[in-house]
């Protein structure tokens, strides 16, 4: 058997760092020229694609210029999500106190929305003369202008939209159907879980957004057309619940305090324990679960409750910026 003598240097061929921390390391192998030649070879990229022609709407007329203090924020949070054991990327982003992941919101935002969206109308105060002022009484803002928005559960503003009453090209009969489906335009068929409110659930939308790959979940108005009678009449005690699936939708009741109706093309009429960790007073004054009960609610009721809090929580963002005075003509 040949005997080959090994003549290589083993370990660094370069001097070690002086204080051998980690990025002194990294520095060894991305010195300022890989920097600045990923940050040429981009833009240099990025001037072909525009001058090779896209779209008014593409997502890449938002672009500006790389810079190497942005290149090295990127690879810095890169090598950063491996040091940490985490189910998916875009939990990097959360503001739940149990992750507490903070450097990576302060430094870069996340670029595509998550799965899972959520629609509901905001009320802006205004009380001077507007054709299209409406008023809603279970609003903070009684009187105002209605936004029809699309949200993240944590509150980033995807789309919006104003209605304008008799005004808006696609007011009218069936409005609430047309708001959903021009608010939702550009993400269709990407699979994208949509959560509404009884205003605009019905059979009829569930259909449509399934042909464009598109799940919805939420409640449901009673009188909705489409909704099958043996689940709306139907009389159930406490914690009963009963179902109808038709066309990959599913129709439900659950009696709870009162009957709760409710649509979803995602998620089976599974009943789901959960801890019921707030309960409420009479005056509805909240407080603090010390027993841990556990209690049992419709899987999609579940999911519905987790993902509607987008509306609210920039509801709560922009009260702290009021503009409470009435306009005036100078």
């Amino acid at each position: 058997m040949k005997h080959f003598q090994f003549t290589k240097q083993q370990g660094l061929l370069v001097a070690p760092p002086v204080n051998n921390s980690p990025p002194e390391f990294f520095q060894l192998i991305a010195d300022d020229d890989f920097y600045n030649l990923v940050v040429e070879e981009t833009n240099k990229y990025a001037v072909d694609v525009f001058l090779s022609g896209i779209g008014e709407h593409s997502r890449i007329t938002k672009w500006k210029p790389l810079t190497v203090p942005e290149l090295r924020i990127f690879f810095g949070l890169l090598l950063h999500m491996g040091t940490i054991r985490i189910n998916r990327i875009q939990d990097c982003w959360k503001t739940h106190p149990f992750f507490n992941l903070q450097c990576f919101s302060d430094h870069m935002g996340r670029d595509q929305p998550g799965k899972n969206l959520s629609l509901d109308e905001s009320m802006v105060l205004w009380r001077g003369r507007l054709i299209f002022r409406q008023f809603i009484k279970n609003k903070r803002h009684k009187y105002g202008i209605k936004f029809y928005m699309l949200t993240e559960p944590d509150g980033l503003v995807l789309n919006v939209s104003i209605y304008t009453g008799a005004l808006d090209a696609i007011g009218g009969k069936g409005h609430a159907k047309k708001f959903v489906l021009h608010l939702m335009k550009d993400r269709l068929h990407c699979g994208h879980s949509l959560f509404m409110d009884n205003f605009y659930n019905s059979f009829e939308l569930a259909q449509e957004l399934i042909k464009n790959e598109t799940y919805c979940t939420g409640i449901l108005r009673a009188d909705r057309k489409g909704n099958p009678k043996e689940v709306v009449s139907i009389k159930l005690n406490k914690g009963e619940t009963k179902c109808k699936y038709c066309d990959d939708v599913m129709i439900g009741k659950w009696r709870d305090k009162r009957d709760v109706l409710y649509i979803s093309t995602e998620f089976q009429n599974d009943m789901t324990e959960y801890e019921n960790k707030r309960e409420f007073q009479n005056d509805m004054t909240e407080y603090e679960n010390k027993r841990g009960q556990m209690k049992n609610k419709p899987l999609p009721i579940l999911k519905y409750n987790e993902n509607m809090s987008g509306i609210d929580r920039q509801d709560q963002i922009m009260s702290y910026y009021p503009c409470d005075r009435k306009t005036l003509k100078v």
